[in-house]
């Protein structure tokens, strides 16, 4: 049985494979024509600048120059010139005396028996009504009039002030042997100064050249100190100060001299210029003149 159905199936024909369809091809998209660019006009060369000359290169500044953020330091506003510092002077001083025959000091003052108090001291108004109020004197017993070199007032001296017999500024008046009038002499070869707190301002600024805001300021010679000066901060900030408040205190003298030039008046003496200081000008400033007036001599009452 199993023989004849195998046979069978055997004889039967296969089945013929049906042909696959053929996949239609799609028809190709027909590609767009690309737009043409436009060309773009081109545009003009511009003609070129000239070239600028080459500026010449500023030297850079020295390593000491220069702040802590690198920027140039501002030039100092007060400078003493001609004077070391102390510390070039401490490199030296224990050479031998041959190599150094100079003594230097930071205060040669306290070693000098006052040398430049022989010479002629100019003060202005402000500090000669200083002096006398304070002190209680009469202005006339310490100031004369001085005609001899007359400097204008930016240089820190006192502007000139007009009498009948010409132009003058006030000088402090000086001993018979040439000294200033407040010289003293404390013990043997130390002279020392009596108004020391009240100095005027040469006093105060002697012997240092100085340079203030760009302006030199010279005030009396080194050569009459038999010790040569030193310097440091604390000198520098000191003389600064110093320097600073003279030359504004001159500047103001310098207006009332002027009021006191251009004012008509027929008497022009020296006693007629103090009255008007101390008239005019020292009540400006909180000074009267009766304080300079002795009192009147009192009357001792009869107890019996």
């Amino acid at each position: 049985m199993a023989t004849k159905k195998s046979k069978a199936t055997a004889a039967q024909p296969k089945a013929k494979a049906q042909p696959k369809a053929k996949a239609k091809a799609k028809p190709k998209a027909k590609a767009k024509p690309k737009a043409k660019a436009k060309a773009k006009p081109k545009a003009k060369a511009k003609a070129k600048p000239k070239a600028k000359p080459k500026a010449k290169a500023k030297p850079k500044p020295a390593v000491g120059d220069l702040g802590p953020l690198g920027r140039k330091k501002d030039p100092p506003r007060f400078v003493i010139l001609g004077v070391p510092e102390d510390t070039e002077w401490e490199a030296v001083k224990h050479q031998p005396r041959a190599l150094q025959p100079v003594d230097y000091h930071l205060s040669p003052c306290a070693h000098c028996p006052g040398r430049c108090c022989r010479a002629r001291i100019r003060v202005n108004a402000l500090e000669a009504l200083r002096i006398a109020f304070t002190l209680q004197l009469p202005l006339g017993s310490f100031v004369e009039p001085f005609t001899g070199e007359l400097m204008n007032s930016e240089d820190g001296v006192p502007p000139s002030f007009n009498l009948d017999d010409g132009a003058h500024v006030l000088s402090l008046t000086r001993t018979d042997d040439g000294m200033c009038r407040f010289w003293f002499e404390a013990i043997p070869d130390r002279g020392r100064c009596g108004i020391w707190a009240l100095r005027p301002g040469p006093c105060r600024a002697y012997p240092f050249t100085m340079r203030v805001d760009g302006k030199t300021v010279s005030v009396g010679d080194e050569g009459f100190c038999p010790i040569r000066w030193l310097q440091n901060d604390e000198v520098r900030a000191a003389a600064e100060a110093n320097v600073r408040q003279w030359m504004d205190e001159t500047e103001v003298s310098r207006r009332y001299m002027e009021r006191w030039n251009t004012e008509a008046r027929e008497d022009r003496s020296f006693a007629a210029f103090l009255n008007w200081l101390l008239d005019v000008m020292a009540p400006d400033f909180g000074w009267h003149r009766e304080s300079l007036e002795p009192p009147p001599p009192r009357k001792m009452k009869r107890l019996w």
